[in-house]
């Protein structure tokens, strides 16, 4: 199987509402990537394509589910199921450290883009409960350290 490049990636998601949250997520997957010792290209590939099929989905339960199938032949099987497991709506449950790791990116850069500040009590963190519990699943269950990631890429 031929993987696409990350320049063809990013062509596929140019015109995407989630262009920059894309490319946001796929910066923490480098980061993530590189802390875990892992394949850079496969995660920050899954960081820039989980959202690519956002814009096309009306039921959000097929989000992930979409991609996959217009990713097809084109990733790797490691990259299909973090796409189809990164939102719990679709059903495809994270089997696997890229999974869990997509599900933190992801939730570290809505909670970036919010300008919240690292408070279970802030209103982001109520409004959307699930963007605490992945931060803090994650932090605890690897032993990483959240608040330094967030340092980092304060925007």
């Amino acid at each position: 199987m031929t993987l696409i490049t990350l320049e063809e990636a990013i062509s596929l998601i140019r015109n995407s509402s989630k262009y920059r949250h894309s490319l946001l997520v796929s910066k923490i997957m480098a980061t993530l990537a590189k802390y875990f010792d892992k394949p850079k290209h496969d995660w920050e590939l899954v960081g820039l394509l989980h959202d690519l099929d956002y814009d096309k989905v009306e039921n959000f339960s097929q989000h992930g589910l979409l991609a996959s199938r217009i990713l097809a032949e084109k990733v790797s099987q490691d990259v299909i199921h973090a796409i189809q497991a990164h939102d719990f709506r679709s059903g495809v449950k994270p089997g696997n450290l890229i999974d869990e790791a997509l599900i933190f990116a992801d939730s570290l850069a809505v909670f970036l883009e919010s300008n919240a500040k690292f408070d279970e009590n802030h209103p982001v963190f109520k409004a959307k409960p699930w963007l605490w519990s992945n931060l803090k699943e994650f932090q605890e269950k690897y032993d990483f350290n959240v608040s330094e990631l967030i340092e980092q890429y304060k925007i």
